[in-house]
């Protein structure tokens, strides 16, 4: 859903300094989505950033997603710094 969507963004946000997107678009975006987007927009500023950093902010976005996992994975904290 939406909330949680915007929840693990802001959590890679918060861990990694990374904004993996701005905002969710779509006609149902809210509490009653079924169904939202984003649209990714890079810049020349985004060049200076190392691809392993995005890299890294995504997976941590897919974990944070995802919950704790069997294991010991714990979500956007758990995934490996990326400099």
């Amino acid at each position: 859903d939406a909330a949680a969507l915007d929840a693990a963004r802001d959590a890679v946000l918060r861990e990694r300094g990374v904004r993996v997107y701005s905002r969710l678009r779509g006609a149902a975006v809210g509490p009653e989505a079924d169904e939202c987007y984003f649209e990714l927009t890079l810049g020349p500023r985004h060049l200076e950033v190392a691809d392993a950093v995005y890299v890294g902010a995504w997976r941590a976005f897919f974990a944070a997603l995802a919950g704790p996992q069997p294991g010991g994975r714990k979500g956007v904290g758990d995934a490996e710094p990326q400099s």
